[in-house]
């Protein structure tokens, strides 16, 4: 694996596509990059990897659309996610849930909220870019989560796909 730099001191960081027509996006702060994302054929899995580890996610269904989060090392499923309609609940092995919204009614811009509607995590695409890029902002206050690396990686594959870029080349 890569060495990455920790996005634990970042309240800032991108996604975009290495290059026009691949599969691999990188999340990077305004200095390094600090992890890697892999869409797998038709998006239908992808792989995330980061300093504070590597996970595989997997997607399963069309209309109940649900996300897994599997260890990459241990093959052990640390999540899952359930969609319905730009809305869906992220519970953690642990039982502890997430929320995923957009921030607003007509917001393009999504996020992970806790259970007391706090975002921790924001994710903005940028319109009209061939590369597939956007915006990902992290609340300092939840800057210690363990769990937040992993959220950045769930998010971000949520906002690839609620962008339609899940199945895109």
């Amino acid at each position: 694996m890569a060495e990455f730099a920790s996005i634990r001191n970042a309240d800032r960081l991108t996604w975009e596509r290495v290059s026009l027509f691949a599969r691999t996006y990188q999340i990077k702060t305004s200095t390094s990059v600090v992890g890697t994302f892999k869409l797998g054929l038709a998006g239908r899995t992808a792989q995330a990897e980061f300093a504070d580890g590597s996970w595989l996610l997997k997607r399963r269904g069309i209309f109940r659309l649900t996300m897994y989060v599997i260890d990459a090392r241990t093959q052990a499923e640390l999540a899952t996610m359930k969609f319905r309609f730009r809305r869906g609940i992220l519970t953690l092995a642990s039982g502890k849930p997430y929320h995923w919204r957009p921030m607003g009614f007509f917001s393009r811009e999504t996020g992970l909220f806790t259970d007391s509607d706090m975002p921790v995590v924001s994710l903005k695409p940028m319109l009209f870019s061939l590369r597939g890029k956007g915006e990902i902002n992290v609340r300092r206050e939840y800057a210690s989560l363990p769990e937040l690396t992993l959220l950045v990686a769930v998010g971000t594959y949520a906002a690839l796909l609620a962008q339609g870029r899940g199945h895109a080349s």
